[in-house]
């Protein structure tokens, strides 16, 4: 005959909510960490975005002063009044570009 401890049946209770204790708090660990990656994945993304505009704005930038310095050496040595005017048009366009880009960097640096 098979006879239990008096103490053994308060002992199994004790583990079996000891276990259930333990399995909500993994739970409640696992809701939070869901969350927190979500919010991780959020703010990663937003950086990334970010990234690529402000490479390709900056890019942008670059090539507009590369191509300024170009604009304003073929102005200095030429004579034809005629092509003078057409390099300073040309010259305004990419000003104009150069602060549109500057414009647009400057908000995306603030978001």
């Amino acid at each position: 005959m098979l006879v239990i401890a008096p103490g053994a049946t308060r002992t199994k209770a004790l583990m079996l909510g000891a276990f259930g204790v333990i399995a909500v708090l993994l739970g409640c660990l696992q809701t939070i960490e869901y969350f927190e990656e979500r919010e991780t994945q959020a703010a990663i993304e937003l950086i990334r975005k970010n990234v690529v505009v402000s490479v390709r704005l900056v890019t942008r930038i670059a090539i507009d002063v590369a191509r300024e310095r170009v604009i304003v050496s073929h102005h200095i040595f030429e004579k034809d009044p005629q092509k003078m005017a057409e390099l300073e048009t040309k010259l305004s366009v990419v000003r104009d570009d150069y602060a549109s880009a500057a414009r647009e960097y400057s908000r995306a640096a603030l978001a």
